[in-house]
């Protein structure tokens, strides 16, 4: 397993810089605040360096780099695996819902 990992702050932009989408990375994990998750030039230079990466992530209070935690942030991991594939399913949640149909639904 390879792993990369990327910071995105207003200041400098991504460090270190992004893969220059030829990146063979399959899962890539993206935490940050919501403002930021939401605005397109952070995520759409991610869609360019991963290309055959599922994304997945979520909004945070607080991103963890390394040993630093950061605030207003994006942070990417990047994961490449040499002997496993990655395939990701989408499932609405209706609100209040436990969760127990994710299951029933990945295991299919």
């Amino acid at each position: 397993m390879h792993i990369g990992q990327y910071l995105w702050t207003r200041a400098a932009g991504w460090a270190p810089a992004l893969p220059a989408g030829d990146s063979p990375a399959q899962l890539v994990f993206v935490f940050g605040g919501g403002a930021l998750l939401q605005r397109d030039e952070p995520t759409s230079a991610l869609r360019v360096a991963f290309p055959h990466a599922t994304c997945v992530g979520c909004s945070t209070a607080g991103e963890v780099a390394g040993t630093t935690v950061h605030d207003d942030t994006l942070v990417v991991t990047a994961a490449h695996f040499e002997s496993r594939t990655v395939e990701s399913v989408e499932v609405t949640i209706a609100p209040g819902s436990d969760g127990a149909e994710i299951a029933t639904f990945a295991e299919a």
